[in-house]
Formats: structure tokens, C-alpha cells, sequence
């Protein structure tokens, strides 16, 4: 507890004070209780507390119309003002400290020698981490619990103002809600209609029934001027056309100052142009008007409301800020409607008129510039020409596909060689196992020989009919031996020449039977290749024997072979679901890298055409064929 009672706020002051009452004054602590101006408020605040605190000499209420807006006098006391300018110090040093400051009427701090007959003293107007002002004083010199005293009675002062400041950034922050939350609602109401029309007279009757309106108009631009396209509780207004016209002239006058026109305006509104609007409300019988733009993302003017009630209630500072939200939000919802509602035709025309707006307008330099560089390459593919080359998939293939077969019944006794060998003329491919028919030729070269000796003993005995039986008998012996010596020649089966195995894989069959004329191996040549196309229907008629062309392998991407065409089989085939004809072409070129069964692609040149041509023709022939097949 303090060893001295707390100093009393109120000084005692004689009844018969002048001062005093003055300080009493009902009408003084009526601006503080009754809804007033900042200036009025301050002003009886402030010539309150020069009667509260007593010798008070001079006194300024500085106040920040925003968060970051500067400080702005609006009250002094005495009323001429002349000395304002001794408290600037005092007011910057409050400010920046953020809380109540004593100087020296000449700017420096109170010592302990206090021989000044003037001191400076203020305390800030805060409210969590914002200041809204700064009040200040100059008072006559006194002593430490004097001037305790009167920095007390200063900041039990500065309450007042401080409720205010909150009481109205509460105000504002309500109707900054109901502006939202009203913005919503219509935002809703909009979307809910899927059509423009309907979306757009819904929302101007709602509006109109927020504001107690007695018509909302909703107007876009459309080339230079505005076209009104909605009207609150109508959906037909061609029986109103002048009272459109006037509508759409005032919505041109509000897009071309870009900012809100109200009529009568509102205070503290600034200046504008409301001619056309006086005009109006003139010939409408003296109404209230306000005409609201709204915009897109780019600042471009899109269109505007406009709102009519009677001139007894005109539109407050409040409604025209929330027209304002409003307008912001929906305006641009209700237009993509309107774009979107538009026909096909309609869409169509206006992208182009927006590219040519690019293309010869302002600004855009960068899409001009491409479209310059767009106009020179497709001129340049117009007159340039090229190589017209028709490609398609290829195949590999031996000139002869030669069949190696079993030349008699028998079982497998060898096979060396296998598919994708490489072998030379004589090289062994396999071998029959050719026992049994060894038996048989020396049993049938026995019997030969058994013939021979009684043919020569018929021969001696003269016997002419047992020697003619023994003659057909030796000779048949002898064809029979003679057969199966080539048929045990034939056991081996060798390469006719040099080739490369293309199938016939017999390692895994060893002593497997074989039947007589069963295909073994296929072998084509090394040296003697053709090559297969397959090319679409479409380009087959290009091709004539005798064209030459490139093939690239896909086992050989490195190294291209010239080709020439040789034969166009005339009869199509299905590949994948397309018709396709087989050209044969000769290899001009051979390659010991080279394999039957290798793939690839070959291109074969035909003339030299217009680049645009290459590269469009099949598009165009595409068109045709749909328009023949669609056409009647």
C-alpha cells in the first residue's frame, strides 16, 4: 500500500469559477454522448479536458485516418489554433514510444530542475498493436505530483476517444459482413439459374428488394457503349425503351470515370460527373440514383448496375459500398454467363474479333511478333519444296528360300546346325543314320552277285528261258543297289550353298524317326536378298517399278541401304485393321551384317513436291473421302 493516498483526478474548483462551469457545460458532454463528427467530438473533448486539467494553455487532437495513413489535427484548443505547431514534437515522440510522453515547451525532456514555465505532455490513443492518435497539451509548469496528477486526468481522457475509435472499426468490420455475406447471397441465387437471363432479372429483383429499390438495371458493354440486357420485375422492357436508353447513357458516364456515380451524392464522396444522371432522375421525376461498374481481373469495364428509388431516401455511403462488393463479384459471374449463352456462330466471331484485336490493336507485341514469324513459315512452305517420299514397314527376306528334306525314312544320327548359322556350300547340316541301309545294299549286292553266277551258269548249259529270268532278275538287283548307294550318299545332308539357316532346329531330336521327303532346314542365300514394303492403300498408287529409295534396319540404325522397286503385288492385305499391298524391292547395296528376318523402315522417293502438299496431302484426301461418303 502507498504511504499517500492516491491524488484526486477532478481539482477542487471554487463554485463561482468561470472555468468550472464551463466545465459543467451540458452541451459540451452532448457530442460526447449523441452520435457527432470527429471534429465535433474532438472539439468538446478537448475543451473539456483544458477545463479538467487545470492551466491548460494550448491543446491538439491529431487522429490517423487509417492504418497507415498519416496524422491529421482535428481539433485545437483555443480555436485559433496558433501554436499547434509547439506540440509536434511532443506528438511524434508520444507516437513513437507508445505511451504518455512530458517534455519541455522547447523540446526536452523533464529533469529534475523543472525551470520552465511551460511543459508538453501527451498519451496516445492504442488499441492492441495500432495507434489511432495522439493527444496533447501544454500546461503550465508544476511539481512531480502535479504533473502525475494531470497525466492521469490526460489518460482517463484519452478512453473516451479510444471507445470511439473501437466502437467504430466494430461498425465497420459489421458492415464489411453484412457486405460479404450479402455478396454470397446473391452469388447464390446467381448460380442457381443456369441460363444468363434468368440468373441476371433473379438477381436484379433481389437486389432491388434489398435495397428497397424501385428498379435495378444490369447493362454490359457491348462495342463502345452499354447495352442494358436485365431489369428487376420484368423480363420484357422493349415497351420502355427510352427509359433504356437513359439507363444505358448513365452506365456509360459511371464506366468512363471507372468509379461509382450517386445522385444525390453522398458526403465525403468526392468529386464526379453526374450530368447524365441528373438528367435522368429529372425526366424520371426527381429519384435517387447510383450507378455501380464492375470490372474483370484485368481493370477492363465489363458493365454496370443501376439502382432508382425515390429521392426522399437516397443512398447511403453503406448501400454503395455493398452495390460495390456486389457488383465486383457477381458482375463477372452474370458476363461468362452471357458469353456462354451466345451461339456457336456468335462464340466463333467473337474469338476471331479478339485475336484481330491482338493482332492490330495496342500492346500484344510478343503474339504479333509470333504471328508475323507464323505468316512467313507457312509462305515459306507454300513455295519451298521437298523430297516426297512414301515410307513403310520393311522385311528382310533371301532371294531363294531353299527346303532341305529327309531323303528317305529313317532316324536322326547328327545335326551340327542350327536356326541363324552361318554356313558355307558342303558344310554338314545333319545325318540319317544309315545302318539298316547298309544291310539292305549288302544283302541286295549278295543277291546281285547270286544272280551273276547263275545267269553264267544258265549261259553254259544253254538255257535261253532261265537265262532271260536270271537277266531281268540281276538287272533289277543291280537298279536296287544302285539306289540305295545314292540314297546312302544322300545321308548326309550338307548346304547347297553358301547360306544362312532360317529354320530347322533338329539338336534336340537326335534319333527322332523322320519320314521321306519332310522338310529338315530352310536355308536361304547370303548374297541374294529382297526386301518386302508394305505400304497403305492410300499411297500404293505413288509407286511405280523402278523408284529408288532408302531402307534403315532396326538392328542397323546407323547405316542406311539404297533400294530399288522391283514388283507391286496387286492384291491388298489386312495388317492391324488396314488394307496394305506387299512391294517387292531389290537390295542395291549388300552388307555382311545383313540377315534374312531383319525389320526396319524404307522411304522410296518418288518426286519433289511443295512442302505444304507433304505434309497436309493426307489430310485433305482424309476430307474428301468423309465428304463423299457424307454428301448425297
Amino acid at each position: 500500500m502507498p504511504d499517500k493516498p492516491f491524488p484526486s483526478v477532478h481539482p477542487v474548483r471554487p463554485p463561482g469559477d468561470e472555468s468550472w462551469a464551463a466545465y459543467s457545460d451540458p452541451s459540451l458532454w452532448s457530442y460526447l454522448v449523441d452520435e457527432a463528427s470527429d471534429i465535433e467530438f474532438c472539439s468538446a473533448w478537448l475543451q473539456l479536458m483544458s477545463k479538467i486539467i487545470s492551466g491548460v494553455r494550448t491543446g491538439v487532437v491529431v487522429l490517423s485516418q487509417g492504418e497507415d495513413a498519416p496524422f491529421v489535427p482535428v481539433a485545437v484548443w483555443p480555436a485559433s489554433g496558433a501554436e499547434t505547431l509547439k506540440h509536434t514534437a511532443v506528438i511524434e515522440r508520444a507516437a513513437k514510444e507508445r505511451k504518455g510522453v512530458v517534455i519541455r515547451d522547447g523540446g526536452e525532456a523533464v529533469g529534475p530542475l523543472n525551470t520552465e514555465p511551460l511543459l508538453c505532455i501527451a498519451f496516445p490513443v492504442l488499441s492492441a498493436e495500432r495507434i489511432f492518435g495522439v493527444m496533447a497539451l501544454r500546461i503550465t509548469q508544476r511539481s512531480g505530483d502535479a504533473l502525475q496528477v494531470a497525466m492521469r486526468q490526460l489518460q482517463w481522457g484519452t478512453s473516451w476517444i479510444e471507445s470511439r475509435m473501437l466502437k467504430r472499426e466494430i461498425l465497420l468490420a459489421r458492415q464489411a459482413n453484412e457486405r460479404v455475406s450479402g455478396a454470397l447471397e446473391f452469388v447464390a441465387g446467381v448460380l442457381e439459374e443456369p441460363r444468363f437471363s434468368a440468373a441476371a432479372s433473379s438477381f436484379a429483383t433481389l437486389l432491388a428488394t434489398r435495397l428497397q429499390a424501385d428498379r435495378v438495371s444490369i447493362g454490359f458493354v457491348k462495342g463502345r457503349h452499354v447495352k442494358v440486357r436485365a431489369l428487376s420485375h420484368s423480363a420484357q422492357f422493349k415497351e420502355r425503351m427510352n427509359q433504356v436508353r437513359a439507363v444505358a447513357a448513365a452506365m456509360d458516364e459511371s464506366l468512363d470515370q471507372e468509379r461509382s456515380v450517386a445522385l444525390p451524392a453522398p458526403e465525403g464522396g468526392g468529386a464526379v460527373v453526374c450530368r447524365v444522371h441528373g438528367e435522368m432522375s429529372a425526366g424520371e421525376g426527381e429519384r435517387a440514383i447510383c450507378t455501380v461498374p464492375f470490372f474483370d481481373s484485368q481493370g477492363k469495364g465489363l458493365g454496370a448496375i443501376t439502382l432508382e428509388r425515390p429521392l426522399a431516401t437516397p443512398f447511403t455511403p453503406h448501400e454503395i459500398e455493398l452495390c460495390e462488393v456486389v457488383a465486383a463479384v457477381v458482375g463477372p459471374i452474370l458476363e461468362e454467363k452471357l458469353r456462354l449463352d451466345r451461339p456457336v456462330i456468335v462464340h466463333a466471331a467473337a474469338a476471331a474479333g479478339d485475336q484481330l484485336g491482338k493482332l492490330f490493336g495496342r500492346g500484344h507485341l510478343v503474339y504479333k511478333t509470333g504471328f508475323v514469324l507464323l505468316l512467313a513459315l507457312v509462305a515459306f512452305f507454300c513455295v519451298a519444296k521437298g523430297d516426297y517420299r512414301i515410307s513403310a514397314k520393311t522385311t528382310m527376306e533371301g532371294s531363294v528360300v531353299r527346303a532341305i528334306t529327309a531323303p528317305y525314312d529313317g532316324f536322326i544320327a547328327e545335326a551340327p546346325a542350327r536356326p541363324g548359322d552361318v554356313v558355307r556350300k558342303g558344310a554338314p547340316l545333319a545325318r540319317l543314320d544309315d545302318r539298316e541301309k547298309r544291310l539292305e545294299r549288302l544283302k541286295t549286292y549278295s543277291l546281285s552277285e547270286q544272280y551273276s553266277r547263275q545267269y553264267r551258269e544258265a549261259l553254259a548249259n544253254g538255257d535261253t528261258v532261265q537265262m532271260r529270268v536270271l537277266k531281268q532278275q540281276l538287272e533289277q538287283a543291280r537298279t536296287q543297289l544302285k539306289l540305295l548307294d545314292e540314297q546312302l550318299g544322300r545321308s548326309r545332308l550338307t548346304a547347297p550353298f553358301d547360306a544362312v539357316v532360317l529354320s530347322g532346329d533338329l539338336s534336340q531330336s537326335l534319333g527322332a524317326p523322320v519320314d521321306r521327303n519332310k522338310v529338315l532346314f530352310e536355308v536361304a542365300p547370303l548374297q541374294d536378298y529382297r526386301v518386302r514394303l508394305h505400304v497403305d492403300e492410300q499411297r500404293v498408287s505413288d509407286l511405280k517399278p523402278g523408284q529408288r529409295g532408302k531402307l534403315v534396319l532396326n538392328s542397323l540404325p546407323d547405316s542406311d541401304f539404297p533400294i530399288t522397286v522391283r514388283k507391286i503385288t496387286p492384291i491388298a492385305m489386312t495388317v492391324e485393321g488396314k488394307n496394305q499391298f506387299l512391294v517387292e524391292a531389290s537390295l542395291d547395296r549388300l552388307s555382311a551384317r545383313i540377315r534374312p528376318g531383319m525389320e526396319g523402315v524404307g522411304k522410296i522417293f518418288v518426286e519433289r513436291r511443295l512442302l505444304f502438299w507433304i505434309w497436309t496431302h493426307e489430310m485433305f484426301d482424309w476430307l474428301r473421302l468423309w465428304a463423299w461418303s457424307w454428301l448425297p
